[in-house]
């Protein structure tokens, strides 16, 4: 029996780049969003506002205030959101920096975010600013150069010396078994025994791409939504997405039952033995997406801590590698760990308990 490690998915928005500048404007970052939300719906709580600092992730010194937090309760590792398409690379910064300065202490691996960027913040406009695009096989080859500077960093995360790449629209990607094939014969020439590809379940019911991927996660809340329990849930937020948008009612058109949710995800047993499980620790995108968005109402700390506490004895159990929080910093999701003036660390404090209760039992 193995200790499942966990991470939490990593936002590396929070600091201007050109192109948010030219996007939303002059200095714009993430926390933007996060500053200027309003409470538009009775069961959320806006604005949400960072207990220490609204940091800027280009200074190091903010990277490694995250990474003190996250070792001294607990969370193992980033599971960084990586943004690519074909040589053009978005929001590196953070990374960049955690890979130059090698005395902090994180395991890591990426999640390529690998979908168009589009104007729908603030408003529902398809507007795209950025499209995704895949390559041939000289920039197939491209990509992985890029990304072999962190797969040799000793920090980035291995699984049986195969660095661990995640992807979150596999679909997208026509031409995957070229990365595949490429990808793997490349990091065998670098050493390793190959690549560990991690697929991300955004539904319920979607299965493992066993050709291709070691294994999977459930991306949660988005996973279990899609479960049968939810079915007249979706419809009546379907009609109200269409009275919002359309008829301009004043209300939010998502709105699901955070403790529902997380009983529902609890009872999750897979029989794929590597489809690792989820934990989400709340979500309201209201900030940005307005009355478009979605909120979960009754979130609240002691449902994570259950969430959190079935899904990691689960993993114990089928000696899984890891669990996915969802997240450590999507401020503007309502889904991060960092701690807010509400609830301070209330968060990071029942991941530790959780794995000292289960660390004494075996």
């Amino acid at each position: 029996m193995i200790n499942p490690n966990i991470f939490a998915l990593y936002l590396p928005q929070f600091h201007q780049t050109k192109e948010n500048d030219e996007w939303w404007g002059k200095g714009f970052t993430e926390w933007n969003s996060v500053k200027s939300a309003k409470k538009l719906s009775p069961y959320s709580y806006q604005p949400r506002i960072p207990l220490n600092a609204y940091y800027d992730l280009s200074d190091i010194k903010s990277i490694r205030k995250q990474v003190e937090l996250a070792n001294k309760y607990g969370v193992d590792g980033f599971a960084i959101y990586h943004y690519y398409s074909n040589g053009k690379v978005l929001l590196e910064k953070p990374s960049k920096l955690l890979k130059n300065n090698r005395d902090i202490d994180i395991k890591y691996f990426f999640s390529w975010a690998n979908h168009d960027w589009r104007r729908t913040w603030y408003g529902y406009n398809m507007e795209i600013l950025q499209k995704q695009e895949y390559g041939n096989r000289e920039q197939i080859v491209e990509h992985y150069r890029y990304l072999a500077d962190y797969f040799l960093d000793e920090r980035y995360y291995k699984i049986n010396n195969c660095p661990v790449f995640a992807i979150y629209k596999y679909s997208y990607i026509s031409n995957f078994q070229d990365y595949y094939k490429i990808w793997n014969e490349l990091a065998k020439k670098d050493g390793f025994k190959g690549m560990y590809f991690i697929q991300t379940l955004e539904r319920y019911g979607q299965e493992r791409d066993s050709s291709y991927f070691d294994a999977s996660f459930d991306f949660e809340p988005g996973y279990t939504i899609q479960c049968p329990e939810f079915k007249a849930t979706r419809f009546i937020n379907k009609i109200k997405t269409y009275m919002v948008k359309r008829l301009k009612f004043q209300f939010v058109s998502q709105v699901f039952n955070y403790e529902k949710v997380c009983k529902v995800s609890a009872r999750h047993k897979h029989n794929d033995p590597k489809q690792y499980y989820g934990v989400f620790r709340g979500w309201d995108n209201t900030p940005r997406h307005k009355l478009m968005g979605t909120v979960y109402k009754n979130e609240n700390v002691e449902y994570f801590k259950y969430l959190l506490e079935k899904q990691y004895a689960k993993a114990l159990e089928a000696n899984h590698e890891m669990i996915v929080i969802n997240a450590w910093n999507e401020w503007s999701e309502g889904a991060y760990l960092e701690p807010d003036k509400d609830r301070k660390y209330k968060l990071l404090e029942a991941i530790s308990e959780i794995k000292s209760k289960h660390n004494k039992l075996l």
